[in-house]
């Protein structure tokens, strides 16, 4: 899984290389028929250029149709977007558990669980702008990666995959220089089987829990972003962002109750609009982390009550690059 993200971020890097250096010879080969020169263009005819072929000779006229300018006039714009990558998936939890047989007999134990894979993902989005404001909202769905790192009494050979969405209304504070708030979920699923042998209590084994277990967090976040325009055409973006998050746990569809937490993002981007055209792309990397403890589990296994609590870090890196229409 680690090589299919390897290769898929390399070619996806050489295919918007090749674009790049197709619209660089593109640019090359108008500005060689159209000169950046106001004393070549009629006024009265806008995208219309008048070449010299010869001294005393007559007049070729190039008319220039449709050329994209997303600053002219345009206040609302609507753009379009899909992106693809790698997501580092970094998820370890901690379980400590009481086992009480209602007998005097109470036994502890200790597990800890970590998935850890690279994993292709793809996402759809949409934005909208109107003056300095914007609003956008994107999905998220990486592929399922696989772990069989363990200890304790926990599981082996987990499956697992992360899915993200996200909202956000942003607005322009200053030049290159905005805030905007949002709302942020990430559920982490994860199939847990192979258990390793039972919890010894009493004369009683209890069995390990396999099936599906489900992490979500979710809750409001504000971030600031400042991009540095290097030309017309190309910028850098960096951004920071924090949330107020809340989670919901299942295992094997027994709930658990959680802690309020905050998490945390930061992320630099490159920006380049194809000149000319309506087409822009961006590659990014993006860090995202948050740690959560979920208490109180309550159940009888077998004559046995269980009281557990769970804690929980994740940290996700991205790799991630966009296309992007603008309409």
């Amino acid at each position: 899984m680690k090589k299919v993200g390897l290769f898929t971020g390399i070619f996806l890097c050489f295919a918007l290389l090749s674009v790049v250096v197709q619209a660089s010879e593109t640019k090359k080969t108008i500005d060689t028929i159209v000169p950046d020169n106001p004393s070549n263009t009629d006024p009265s005819k806008p995208n219309s250029y008048e070449i010299q072929t010869e001294p005393g000779g007559k007049e070729a006229k190039l008319q220039v149709l449709e050329v994209y300018d997303p600053e002219k006039g345009n206040n609302f714009g609507l753009s379009l977007k899909i992106a693809t990558g790698v997501l580092n998936h970094d998820f370890k939890q901690t379980s400590r558990s009481l086992y009480d047989d209602g007998k005097g007999k109470i036994t502890q134990s200790e597990s800890i669980v970590n998935l850890k894979d690279s994993l292709p993902f793809i996402g759809l989005g949409i934005s909208a702008r109107w003056n300095k404001w914007m609003a956008e909202a994107y999905a998220q769905k990486s592929a399922r990666g696989q772990s069989q790192e363990v200890s304790g009494t926990d599981y082996r050979n987990s499956s697992f995959r992360d899915s993200d969405y996200s909202a956000a209304v942003g607005y322009e504070l200053f030049k290159n220089l905005s805030i905007s708030i949002g709302y942020k979920i990430t559920k982490s699923e994860i199939n847990t089987r192979d258990a390793v042998p039972s919890t010894q209590v009493g004369q009683k084994n209890i069995p390990q829990l396999n099936g599906l277990q489900e992490f979500t967090t979710y809750g409001p976040s504000l971030g600031i972003t400042y991009s540095w325009k290097l030309n017309e055409d190309m910028s850098i973006g960096s951004s920071v962002a924090y949330g107020w998050l809340k989670g919901d746990r299942t295992e094997v569809g027994i709930a658990a109750k959680t802690e309020p937490t905050q998490g945390i993002s930061l992320g630099v981007s490159f920006n380049h609009r194809i000149p000319r055209t309506h087409i822009k792309y961006s590659i990014s990397f993006d860090h995202y982390q948050y740690s959560m403890k979920a208490t109180s589990i309550t159940h009888p296994i077998a004559g046995i009550t269980l009281n557990s609590t769970v804690d929980v870090k994740q940290a996700l890196d991205t790799l991630r690059a966009t296309l992007i229409y603008e309409f």
